[in-house]
């Protein structure tokens, strides 16, 4: 969870222009992601990627944390394709290209924090994904947490992805 918290401390660092014109090239675009250590490791979810393959991963050898400003490389990200790519199944791709057209706005809000909600549930939230091609990276915007700790990205492009992630 210090990841997260590291990430929303240095907001102004992280914010870059997003544009869809800047996110059109790339392979992933949505996450989310369950991390529970209370009861024994969990840890699972899904990405979406350019085609609209969703694809769940659950307990992924290869797939590395975010580091402090909530990057993770591109080489981690493909290998859950490699790991799980079975596990896929296809959002339409107008219903994709309309929701990435959200991401620009999503990536601009402000996320505030819910406070502590809950004891041993773990951290389950949902992601939007920035593609640096200069690093070969991905940024996790936060839309939602919830679990231990609760944070809301307050845009309303930021509720809408989360309500359509959670209907994948």
């Amino acid at each position: 969870m210090m990841v997260l918290l590291l990430n929303l401390c240095c907001e102004d660092e992280n914010k870059n222009i997003v544009n869809t014109q800047r996110i059109k090239g790339q392979k992933f675009f949505f996450q989310y992601d369950f991390v529970n250590e209370a009861w024994g490791h969990q840890h699972y979810g899904w990405v979406v990627d350019s085609t609209g393959n969703v694809c769940r991963y659950n307990l992924p050898q290869n797939l590395n944390d975010q580091d402090a400003l909530g990057w993770t490389t591109a080489e981690a990200m493909n290998q859950i394709l490699a790991e799980h790519g079975e596990d896929c199944y296809q959002i339409d791709r107008d219903e994709l290209n309309n929701h990435i057209e959200l991401i620009p706005e999503a990536s601009n809000g402000e996320v505030v924090s819910l406070g502590h909600t809950a004891c041993d549930a773990g951290t389950a939230a949902y992601f939007v994904l920035i593609y640096d091609p200069d690093k070969d990276r991905y940024q996790h915007v936060l839309l939602y947490q919830w679990g231990d700790f609760g944070f809301v990205n307050q845009s309303d492009a930021a509720h809408q992805l989360t309500q359509w992630m959670k209907s994948i």
